[in-house]
């Protein structure tokens, strides 16, 4: 047994000090060395986390500040504080436009929030319905000058907007 031992220890010194082995370990050793830059530059070229999260999403989220839509959105939440039927107008209008900026960032095509929402689909947007009712009321305080809306109906469609903009966790 030591005798078989001995010989295939003999043996791997042999071949461990031939040339040829030793220009392919360094082969090898270049070869490895090019495959960890390639893998390294194609997961950075991959934007893997981009890519998470327009899996999860559907879409790709630009990354935003929390706090920039939470503050614009307070703004929008004040003008329902007063009894004033124009100040509800106008917080829906704003909301309906935050929503369209949104919109516009995550990569919806059109001018306006009504052509991205056509090229949208329930599949691709939560809450796609409720948005386009929100987005009817608006419709109806632009473009009907006898359109009066109430407090309650003010509110019901900015928890529309809400509800979406959660949705996509920007606050």
């Amino acid at each position: 047994m030591e005798i078989i031992i001995d010989q295939a220890s003999n043996l791997w010194q042999i071949i461990e000090s031939l040339w040829i082995v030793k220009a392919l370990k360094v082969f090898l050793a270049i070869y490895v060395a090019v495959l960890v830059v390639d893998i390294v530059l194609v997961v950075i070229m991959l934007d893997p986390v981009g890519s998470v999260r327009k899996n999860l999403r559907g879409v790709d989220i630009p990354l935003t500040r929390k706090k920039t839509y939470a503050k614009q959105w307070a703004k929008i939440m004040m003008r329902l504080d007063g009894e004033n039927e124009s100040q509800y107008k106008v917080a829906v209008l704003e909301a309906d436009q935050m929503a369209d900026g949104i919109l516009e960032k995550i990569g919806y095509k059109g001018t306006n929030i009504g052509e991205r929402l056509q090229n949208a689909t329930n599949a691709q947007l939560d809450y796609y319905d409720d948005i386009l009712r929100a987005h009817y009321t608006r419709n109806q305080i632009v473009h009907d000058e006898s359109y009066v809306i109430d407090k309650d109906k003010a509110h019901e469609t900015l928890e529309i907007y809400e509800k979406f903009m959660r949705g996509l966790e920007l606050f």
